[in-house]
Formats: C-alpha cells, sequence, structure tokens
C-alpha cells in the first residue's frame, strides 16, 4: 500500500504544480486554464485517495487537518470550475483565479505547518 500511496502523493503534487503553476503561467492576464481546473480535480481526488489508503490501513490521521485541507480544495476546485465556465461565457473571472491561487498555496502551507 506504501506504493500506491506514493503514487497519490505523486498526482497530488502534480495536481497542485498545475493550479501554481498554471496561475503563474497567465499572472499577467489571470484566467482559468485547463491545466489549472484539471490540476484541481487531480488535488481533490488523489487527496481523498491518499485518506482512504490511510484509514484502509489504519494509520493515524489528523482528521481536522484532512477536513481544513478538503475545504480548501474543495474552494479552489469550485472556484476555478465558476471562473472557467464564466471564461467561456466571455465574462472575466480574473478575482476567482487569484483567489484559488492562492488558496492553492495556503493548503500547501497548511500540509507542511500543521502538527
Amino acid at each position: 500500500m506504501s506504493t500506491l500511496n506514493e503514487i497519490l502523493l505523486l498526482v497530488h503534487l502534480l495536481g497542485m504544480a498545475a493550479i501554481v503553476g498554471g496561475f503563474l503561467a497567465v499572472l499577467k492576464a489571470p484566467r482559468a486554464i485547463p491545466a489549472m481546473v484539471w490540476g484541481a480535480r487531480l488535488q481533490l481526488l488523489s487527496g481523498l485517495a491518499m485518506v482512504g489508503v490511510a484509514e484502509s490501513q489504519h494509520w493515524s490521521l489528523d482528521h481536522t487537518w484532512v477536513a481544513v485541507k478538503l475545504v480548501i480544495a474543495l474552494i479552489v476546485a469550485g472556484l476555478l470550475e465558476v471562473s472557467s465556465s464564466k471564461e467561456k461565457k466571455g465574462d472575466s473571472a480574473a478575482p476567482l483565479v487569484q483567489a484559488a491561487a492562492a488558496l492553492a498555496v495556503i493548503n500547501v502551507i497548511v500540509a507542511i505547518f500543521w502538527h
């Protein structure tokens, strides 16, 4: 199971890189590019899968930490989905994209420094 967890962690980190890297790529004119939207989806699903693996193996988890990260990930995914939809209709959604990128970085900070 540790190999599965490592693969899920890799996918999770690639999702984060897609969100933050995608934002940096469009920094001058923020918009939700498909890589950012898919990165948010990957982060959400791989994070849930990692929690499932951890629970199935009876690993010790801080459920408050999991809940905080889940809520932030849901907000990031929601913001990027809404901004992508708005942009397809021709509306600007730069503040939503900026908020999603900031929350993605906050989620990384929570992951690293919450002990």
